[in-house]
């Protein structure tokens, strides 16, 4: 379960996705992330599924690492599936009692559950192509005209970036507590939903403990070598746009107007 999950999971490549900055993939994965909720139906949806794929083709990840993040948010899916089809009105397909299940609730569901798989997937293509050191340094940089309002700019990229790397961390210290408890014959993953959930409960606790110690740690690795914040903190490698980064920024844009456009005064 825990090592199917590989959201914020950075794979080092030499792809035209790795090579954008991260400011100009950041920009265009919320504008990714707008066009899925953006379609009023399927066609619209398809076309930014269309999108999605030659982005994804860019990135030069294998496919794998995206199905195996889908596989393992399927719970969340189903849930958002089951939801929309039972309370959405519409023409009656099956009723057990009050629970009556529509053609259009049917459709609703579908339609939401693939939103969600599609922003899962453009998550992906974001954190499976950005460094977090990258993504710290433009985060600071984005942040960099509050701090004459006081902002700590610095450290909430930071804190940011930290919590991204916490994740596969977190995923992976799961996978071998789930093995140390299958090791002394616990049975997880098998039976009901309820009974599933319970097997997993134990694993909350020694999960949280190890996200405290870990946290800990690098606090203290911190502080031992005088961490004091962003002030006169300079760095080694200066991120600049370069000319695929406005191509792509101009694009993106673009199409973003242009989606905007046809929503407000297609009708």
């Amino acid at each position: 379960m825990f090592k199917d999950l590989r959201l914020g999971q950075f794979m080092p490549g030499n792809s035209f996705v790795h090579k954008l900055d991260p400011g100009t993939k950041l920009w265009g994965t919320a504008v990714l992330i707008l066009l899925v909720f953006l379609p009023a139906g399927w066609p619209g949806l398809l076309a930014v599924v269309l999108l999605l794929a030659g982005i994804i083709a860019l990135a030069g990840v294998p496919l794998k690492h995206y199905l195996t993040s889908i596989k393992a948010l399927w719970p969340i899916f189903l849930v958002t599936l089951v939801i929309n089809s039972l309370t959405f009105p519409g023409k009656p397909l099956a009723r057990l009692g009050p629970v009556v299940l529509s053609s259009e609730g049917l459709d609703a569901g579908l339609f939401m559950a693939s939103r969600l798989a599609l922003t899962v997937l453009v998550t992906g293509v974001f954190t499976f192509t950005t460094s977090p050191v990258d993504l710290t340094d433009r985060l600071e940089r984005l942040f960099k005209p509050l701090a004459r309002l006081g902002f700590p700019g610095h450290e909430v990229a930071l804190m940011m970036t930290i919590a991204i790397r916490f994740v596969p961390a977190i995923m992976e210290e799961g996978d071998r507590l789930v093995k140390a408890l299958q090791a002394r014959g616990a049975d997880l993953g098998r039976g009901g939903p309820l009974k599933r959930a319970r097997g997993f409960m134990p694993l909350l606790i020694p999960l949280l403990i190890g996200a405290f110690r870990r946290a800990d740690d690098l606090a203290l690795a911190m502080e031992v070598r005088c961490y004091r914040g962003g002030d006169g903190r300079t760095r080694f490698r200066e991120m600049r746009l370069t000319v695929p980064d406005y191509l792509v920024l101009t694009a993106v844009t673009c199409i973003l107007l242009f989606v905007l456009g046809v929503r407000l005064f297609g009708r």
